[in-house]
């Protein structure tokens, strides 16, 4: 049989015990990099969403700002203003409150 002594023993338990601390530490990375790797999947998806709706929302201004020019231009052919048409607060004024200029014509006078 073999004969053991407590020093023997100790250092068993030493062994041991700093080789499931390893072990646990190298499972604590394992579990710490497939987050990291979940984290890192999600923000480059969150990414790429916002790249294209970056891009969908300039399409619309490119279009809201060809509309605006399209007016305009029909706005200067009709020989109005765009200050005619639209108040300081950019809400449209109604054909009834638009301010026609008074001419006065000297051969009524």
């Amino acid at each position: 049989m073999f004969r053991f002594t407590i020093r023997d023993v100790l250092w068993l338990m030493v062994v041991v015990g700093v080789g499931l601390v390893w072990l646990m530490d190298r499972d604590r990375i394992r579990r710490d990099r497939i987050e990291l790797a979940k984290r890192e999947a999600e923000h480059v998806s969150r990414a790429k969403m916002w790249e294209a709706e970056a891009q969908r929302a300039e399409k619309r201004a490119s279009a809201s700002r060809e509309a605006l020019s399209a007016i305009y231009v029909a706005l200067k052919i009709r020989g109005l203003n765009p200050r005619d048409v639209i108040d300081s607060n950019n809400n449209p004024i109604p054909p009834w409150r638009r301010q026609k200029p008074d001419f006065i014509d000297d051969a009524t006078r």
